[in-house]
This record gives C-alpha cells, sequence and structure tokens, in this order.
C-alpha cells in the first residue's frame, strides 16, 4: 500500500513538473508599448525569473530616417565633467537619451574609457581598447574595436609624427592634442613643450598648461618627443590628420562600452569579458544599459533596473539573453549600475538604482528633427477650506513648564547635521531613535543608507571624514564600493 502511495505521488509530482514547464513564456512576463513617436517606440517588459522579477525598458529607433541623429553628448560639454543624463538630453533637446560608456569615477578628470566621436570629431581616445558601436551619416549600425590613426603634419617640410591620445592626461614620451572640449587649458605639467594652434597656424609655444584655443587645439610633447615641437615654428601652417581607418572611415559617431554581447545571432559573453578585461564584482547582477541593433538595421537601447523588491537586475550573460530574445543580433553593453538610466522626453522613465540618477560622463542622445524639450507645469495647488473657527473659551491659568523639546528634524540630511553626537558614535538603536527611523528602514539599512546618500553625494570625503556611517551599517568596503558606483 505504501508503494502504491509513493508511485502515485511520483506520477502527479512528474504530471505537474511537465506541465508547469509547457507553460508558455509570455504567461510569465507582462509588457506594454507606447509609440514616442512615428520612428521611435518604447517597450516595458517585467519578466518573472527564479531568481526574481525584472524590470526592462526598451527603445526601438528607426536609424535610417531622416528625422533621427543617434550620437554620444559629453556632460556640460566638457570633457571630464559630470552631469545627470535627464539634464544632458534636456540641453541637448533629445527626444530620449540613456546613459553613455564607461568612464573614471573615482576622481577628476571623469574622462570616458576608450574612444568617443561626435560629428567626426574625436573628443577622446584613450589607451584600454573595447568593443565601440558606430553610426555613419545614413544611419547604419556598426560593431567593433574601431583604430584611429593619428598625425600631425608640417605642409612645408612634409614632416609628419604621430600623435598618441586627444584629451587624456599626457604620459612621459607622448603626444597628446588638446581641444577646447577638455577645457581651458591643456592641465599640464611644465616638463614638457606645447605648440597652440589656431586657425591651421602655429600661434604660440608654451611648456605647460597652455590655453586651449576656440578655433584650435593645443599639441602637447613629453620627453623624446619634446624636438618636435621645433618642427612647427610660430607662424607656420600645420596639419591635423586624426580619424578612424579601415571600415569606420564613413562612421560620424562613435561610442565605447563593452562587453561585446552578440554577433551574428550568437552570445560572445564568455569569451568578450575576458578579452575587454571585465572581472570582479561587475560581473555580479547589476543594473544594466545596453545598445543592439535587430536583423532590419534598427537600433535598440535596453536598461535593467536593480531595485531591492522590485527588480533583481542582470549579468552580462543574461542581459545578452534578454536583449537576443527582444530581436537584437548584434550588441554591447554600456556603463551600467548607479549610472544606468532612460529618459524619455525630459523625465527618468526607470527606476535608478540608488533612488534617483547619478552623474555620468557623456550619454547617447536620440534627436528628432523637430522636436523642442518643453518643461510641464507642475498641477495646481488645491486651494485649503479655511478652518472653522473655534468657540471661544476661557484659557487656563498656564501652567509652569520645562522647555519643549526640539522639534524633530525636517530630513535625514538635516538630522545628520544637527546631531548632538558624531554619527559614527552612535550605535544603531541611538540612530534609529534619533533620526526617528519608520520601522522598515529599521529592518532595512540600505534604505536608509540610500536616503542619506544624496547628502553626500556632493563631497563623500568630507562627509566620510565627518560620519564615519560605514561602521554604524555594517558595510563591507566591497558593498560600500558597490552602492557609491566607483567600480566600473
Amino acid at each position: 500500500m505504501t508503494d502504491r502511495i509513493k508511485s502515485t505521488t511520483l506520477i502527479f509530482i512528474l504530471t505537474l513538473a511537465v506541465v508547469l514547464c509547457s507553460v508558455p513564456s509570455a504567461a510569465r512576463e507582462t509588457r506594454w508599448e507606447r509609440a514616442i513617436a512615428p520612428d521611435i517606440h518604447y517597450t516595458f517588459i517585467k519578466r518573472s525569473t527564479l531568481r526574481g522579477p525584472v524590470r526592462v525598458h526598451k527603445l526601438k529607433i528607426n536609424t535610417s530616417s531622416p528625422n533621427i541623429n543617434i550620437m554620444p553628448a559629453i556632460a556640460r560639454d566638457k570633457i571630464g565633467s559630470l552631469e545627470r543624463v535627464d539634464s544632458i538630453a534636456r540641453r541637448e533637446e533629445a527626444i530620449a537619451a540613456v546613459n553613455g560608456s564607461f568612464f573614471h569615477s573615482r576622481r577628476p578628470p571623469h574622462l570616458p574609457v576608450g574612444i568617443l566621436i561626435a560629428n567626426g570629431k574625436v573628443i577622446n581616445k584613450s589607451l584600454l581598447n573595447r568593443t565601440a558601436m558606430g553610426i555613419t551619416r545614413s544611419g547604419n549600425v556598426i560593431f567593433g574595436k574601431p583604430r584611429i590613426k593619428g598625425k600631425i603634419i608640417n605642409p612645408g617640410t612634409k614632416e609628419e609624427f604621430d600623435v598618441w591620445g586627444v584629451n587624456r592626461p599626457r604620459k612621459n614620451s607622448e603626444v597628446i592634442i588638446y581641444t577646447p572640449e577638455y577645457g581651458r587649458t591643456s592641465q599640464t605639467n611644465q616638463w614638457g613643450r606645447e605648440i597652440v594652434v589656431s586657425g591651421g597656424k602655429v600661434v604660440e609655444h608654451c611648456v605647460g598648461n597652455s590655453m586651449i584655443p576656440g578655433d584650435g587645439c593645443v599639441v602637447s610633447f613629453h620627453g623624446w618627443t619634446r624636438k618636435f615641437a621645433d618642427s612647427f615654428p610660430v607662424g607656420s601652417d600645420i596639419e591635423l590628420n586624426f580619424g578612424l581607418t579601415g571600415s569606420w572611415k564613413n562612421v560620424d559617431h562613435v561610442i565605447t562600452g563593452g562587453p561585446l554581447l552578440l554577433k551574428d545571432g550568437k552570445r560572445m559573453v564568455k569569451s568578450s569579458v575576458i578579452e575587454e578585461i571585465f572581472r570582479g564584482i561587475i560581473l555580479k547582477p547589476s543594473a544594466r544599459t545596453a545598445v543592439g541593433v535587430d536583423e532590419y538595421g534598427k537600433l535598440l537601447l535596453f536598461v535593467v533596473d536593480k531595485r531591492r523588491g522590485e527588480s533583481i537586475g542582470a549579468t552580462f550573460s543574461e542581459l545578452a539573453k534578454i536583449m537576443k530574445d527582444e530581436g537584437a543580433v548584434e550588441g554591447m553593453a554600456l556603463d551600467g549600475g548607479g549610472s544606468s538610466t532612460l529618459v524619455i522626453d525630459g523625465a527618468v522613465k526607470n527606476r535608478p538604482s540608488y533612488g534617483r540618477p547619478v552623474s555620468v560622463s557623456n550619454a547617447l542622445v536620440v534627436k528628432r528633427k523637430g522636436y523642442k524639450f518643453v518643461a510641464k507645469a507642475p498641477p495646481p495647488t488645491p486651494a485649503r477650506k479655511p478652518a472653522p473657527t473655534p468657540e471661544t473659551k476661557p484659557a487656563p491659568t498656564p501652567e509652569p513648564k520645562s522647555a519643549p523639546p526640539p522639534a524633530p528634524p525636517r530630513s535625514v540630511a538635516e538630522a545628520i547635521k544637527t546631531a548632538a553626537k558624531p554619527l559614527g558614535m552612535m550605535d544603531k538603536d541611538e540612530v534609529s531613535s534619533y533620526f526617528d527611523i519608520p520601522q522598515e528602514y529599521k529592518l532595512d539599512w540600505f534604505k536608509f543608507f540610500r536616503e542619506i546618500r544624496p547628502a553626500v553625494t556632493e563631497s563623500p570625503a568630507t562627509f566620510e571624514a565627518e560620519h564615519p556611517w560605514s561602521s554604524i551599517f555594517g558595510l563591507t568596503p566591497e558593498v560600500e564600493e558597490l552602492m557609491m558606483d566607483v567600480d566600473r
């Protein structure tokens, strides 16, 4: 009898497993779509996975439309600066935008990683060789590792010299070009030689930190390359031949990302993360941004959220699968984590990991002919009804009382500033009591951390020195580094 019951139970379990496995994938996700413009469509997808829910945002864009221009835009129009994606989009009059390439976030200047080209002009070129996306003038999209060949030429003597990079700190024995996007000066030391170029002519020789003309550049030499400056005396003509080579010659816009996720419809994550030097915590599930192209040549932009209880994020392999499921045949990742942001019509559409968008080095913006951003007026404040007049009663004789306790702080940031006791010396119970933290925050210190994060965004080093909250929340250095979004 017992064996019969076991056999029947086993058959029931196997039957149930077959039924569950036969449920179509569509039953495990919800989605809705809307047209942002005739050539731009937005899709929101919520998937249920074994690890938890995943929220995906997708834009499909017809790049062959004469009304569409997709290009990188740098923060505050100055390389090495930081700005929120929604601010970049509004300033650029872009109908949509996502965060762009990885960048050096630990300390300024916050330079992009890899090559960055807008409207055919090289804005940045670093030494790290990673996958990039290029867009031609006709709207064709290509992925690969482009090469830039740079030379400075004296047309009179036919002398020419190689250039190492553009708009990045100069290293030993390098030749670097600095354009107005880098700032007012070259920000170099006195151990080099520099020629200032304006209107195609050499106008000045300097040793370092030269002023960059608005219509020219500064060519900086160091080490054994300093002798090259003698070939360009003041008043001489100079040509800067700096551009893409091979199949990338006709590309107008380039943004570097990585790793390569899809090629010819096949997932490439395992090999590309090794070749492009991605390792450590960045390989774990996180918020993600990616760009791809479908078989019809339409550009696809993806943002995957990571918020506790809402979306678990994705690994690079999971991101590649999401893109392939949505029709992408080629694609690469862009910067992710706290940087992952999607903006449509000036508003942030996704749920950024820190509760609000963080500042980034650059963005990939979608411009549409005739679009102008118009700020939406806030809804009118409803008029309040006058309070009823209370009945007049004789006031009781007041009894002497002690001074009232101070009013509770209006915000956590203000509470930190007005704390009678250094935050770093409080235990969790004292912090909860002093800041009047809701019960949900007492159980979830990461929520409290995100609440105070706006107070430390502008000057984290100063805040940490004054308020060593790490010891309170029990955060490990690895978790702190992830939450502050400095590991890229």
